[in-house]
């Protein structure tokens, strides 16, 4: 059981911290659709949008303008997408494991 100080958490101490951090996680999604929102498709918008989550992640301006202004931002963005896309339709062309498969087998068909 995890302790704060001296006596241990009850189970509303940890309903509390745990609605807490939910409520956080949700405040930020929003905020970031909000800012996905009104970016729109133009690519100095998805510019700004990145500036922007740079900024919420520490970065200073110099940094995020450093870091979203340099060369080949689209080109790792477009790069990144297209393998997870890969990925995504290979998981899904992939045919489902038979059932008599051992363990090792379908591990060595993961990779």
């Amino acid at each position: 059981m995890r302790r704060l100080g001296e006596r241990p958490l009850t189970g509303a101490q940890k309903q509390k911290r745990h609605r807490e951090r939910l409520k956080a996680r949700l405040a930020e999604a929003d905020s970031l659709k909000a800012r996905e929102q009104a970016v729109g498709g133009d690519i100095l918008a998805v510019i700004a949008f990145y500036r922007d989550l740079l900024r919420e992640l520490g970065a200073s301006a110099q940094e995020a303008e450093q870091i979203a202004g340099g060369p080949g931002f689209q080109d790792d963005i477009v790069a990144l997408l297209r393998l997870r896309g890969q990925a995504a339709l290979d998981a899904l062309r992939r045919p489902p494991p038979s059932a008599g498969t051992s363990l090792l087998a379908r591990l060595q068909g993961a990779r």
